[in-house]
């Protein structure tokens, strides 16, 4: 998702009380206290390293909050395929959403790699992964390649005809309507929509949920 505002300050209005340590990977970067890692402090600007979140790229946050964090982000979701490419070394990838587990070939197709850790927030250590799991991100040793993600869904909608010029069936990222008519649906989740009209005017509908 690429948000509709990037400053951290909107992003994790939390941040301080319940999330801190804000990091972000660059294999570029040697610093003394923090190594391969750039931070966001929140408490002095001149400490800052970044105050944007940048779409395509991974970070590390930390949760104080023992019973968990929500974090709620708004935007929207990409139209275009992200490519970036990945200098030799370690990256850390942004978590992805997914419809279930992916075969690490599905999170990296065109790159060459020889490991791929993930975290455990249970034992609070990287492990080796072995699949890509919905929300999790990973830190990767790349040899050589050009990232292109997967997009997290299609954003296209598409639309079927009859010949008459009446639309019979649509589909979106959330699955396929049909339409008998003007006056009658099946949405994807199978609830039926039932449409009453006064002449050209709709006047009413009845919704019902899904059957079996």
């Amino acid at each position: 998702m690429i948000p509709d505002d990037a400053r951290i300050t909107t992003l994790l209005p939390t941040y301080g009380t319940e999330l801190d340590t804000l990091l972000r990977y660059d294999p570029t970067v040697h610093d003394p206290f923090l190594g391969p890692f750039q931070a966001y402090v929140g408490t002095d600007p001149k400490f800052d390293d970044f105050t944007t979140l940048e779409y395509g790229r991974g970070y590390q946050l930390y949760c104080k909050n023992p019973s968990g964090c929500a974090v709620t982000l708004k935007g929207k979701l990409p139209t275009q395929p992200l490519t970036k490419a990945l200098a030799t070394g370690w990256h850390l990838l942004p978590a992805l959403t997914t419809d279930g587990p992916k075969p690490l070939s599905w999170l990296l197709p065109g790159v060459t790699y020889d490991q791929v850790y993930g975290y455990n927030a249970t034992t609070q250590q990287l492990e080796v992964a072995t699949e890509v799991k919905p929300h999790h991100a990973y830190y990767v040793n790349v040899a050589a390649g050009t990232w292109t993600p997967p997009l997290p869904r299609d954003v296209t909608t598409r639309f079927v005809y009859d010949g008459d010029g009446g639309r019979v069936k649509q589909t979106t990222a959330q699955g396929t309507t049909k339409f008998l008519g003007q006056s009658y649906e099946i949405a994807p989740d199978g609830k039926t929509t039932k449409y009453v009209f006064t002449g050209s005017q709709r006047i009413a509908s009845l919704t019902t949920g899904p059957t079996g």
